[in-house]
């Protein structure tokens, strides 16, 4: 999956297609939400929260890849993410 995060002020499925469309060159339609996920990590001494939001992404209407790949697209991905992390408020000394 194409890495990258919402921007702030983005809803996840416009920032999934951003994504999709600056990491792959692609336009995505969306499908309905699959799944939430919550993850709280820390990162170098920074506690974060991620809020991953999985969808059902229809790239049917892929014309084939100009990037020189040697296989046409394929009909349909199952699901994609856009996720939003966000420094959590406990955070900790490094």
């Amino acid at each position: 999956m194409p890495g990258g995060a919402i921007e702030s002020g983005e809803f996840s499925t416009d920032g999934l297609v951003r994504e999709m469309r600056e990491e792959l060159s692609i336009t995505i339609e969306i499908g309905r939400l699959v799944w939430i996920v919550e993850n709280l990590f820390e990162y170098r001494g920074t506690a974060y929260t991620e809020y991953g939001f999985y969808y059902e992404c229809d790239c049917s209407r892929l014309a084939p890849p100009t990037s020189g790949a040697d296989s046409p697209a394929r009909n349909r991905t199952s699901s994609s993410a856009g996720s939003d992390t966000t420094r959590s408020r406990r955070s900790t000394s490094a």
